[in-house]
């Protein structure tokens, strides 16, 4: 079987604002994604995890390289033809509460990508939020409150129905956890394990604790400087890791 997401040779580059050289943020990647699993990007923060992913995603320009997703190249593709794609790609952010906009209804937020992208409308359209909001744990009435009213971990799940809402094949992890208290991320990371079995969703997901790399990813790529320096299953990349880092404070840590 072909493997869902396949990133070849991909580069992105920035303007310096203060003196207008190039900045390469990531430098020739390769990576590749079966559908189901879970790919973990790890590194320090500024390595260049969230630009890689936001190029995959073509939320930012690549530079040059090519990504092929469901077996399309889609780095070239107009905006038109991208967008029946779209809605197979989406991405839940770090910050909930940031991510979720304070003037819309719960329901509202849920519904948008099945409005945006045609797939349902009016009583249809109102079940289909119902059904989402109780996929993630909350309750169908839920859908009339404003996200004030809930706390950081129940964003967070307003967040992944919203990009479950168009049954995509991908979904951009990016650091969905760190934002919350360590009381509630574990449910947070049950809940997206429970929704991978029952939907067969892939994850790319963002983060640097160890300790949810290890938790949630089938195959670990660790980013330095743009760079993949050691790509593999997960539990031999940490054993690599924590090898190559012996000291005590190293060792014990939960962060890359």
């Amino acid at each position: 079987m072909s493997p869902l997401l396949v990133v070849d040779n991909l580069h992105v580059r920035f303007r310096d604002r203060s003196n207008g050289a190039w900045v390469d943020a990531v430098r020739g990647v390769d990576l590749t994604l079966a559908a189901g699993r879970t790919l973990g990007l790890v590194g320090e923060s500024g390595c260049g995890k969230t630009s890689l992913a936001r190029s995959i995603l073509r939320l930012i320009p690549a530079h040059t390289g090519n990504v092929h997703f469901e077996g399309q190249s889609i780095l070239e593709l107009p905006e038109r033809a991208l967008r029946p794609l779209r809605r197979r790609m989406q991405i839940i952010f770090q910050d909930p509460g940031g991510s979720l906009d304070a003037r819309m209804k719960v329901g509202a937020i849920v519904g948008e990508p099945l409005l945006v992208h045609r797939i349902a409308r009016g009583a249809t359209l109102r079940k289909r939020v119902g059904q989402l909001l109780e996929q993630v744990g909350l309750d169908p009435a839920d859908a009339s409150r404003y996200p004030h009213s809930f706390s950081g971990g129940q964003k967070q799940r307003i967040a992944i129905a919203r990009a479950m809402a168009t049954e995509p094949s991908l979904i951009v992890c990016d650091e969905p956890t760190s934002a919350l208290d360590v009381s509630v991320q574990a449910s947070i990371l049950r809940l997206l394990q429970e929704l991978q079995a029952s939907t067969n969703v892939s994850y790319l997901f963002i983060t640097h604790d160890l300790a949810v790399a290890r938790c949630m990813c089938d195959e670990i790529a660790v980013l330095q400087d743009g760079r993949v320096v050691e790509f593999g299953e997960s539990e031999s990349v940490l054993r690599s890791w924590l090898d190559q880092n012996p000291s005590p404070s190293r060792a014990s840590s939960t962060s890359i």
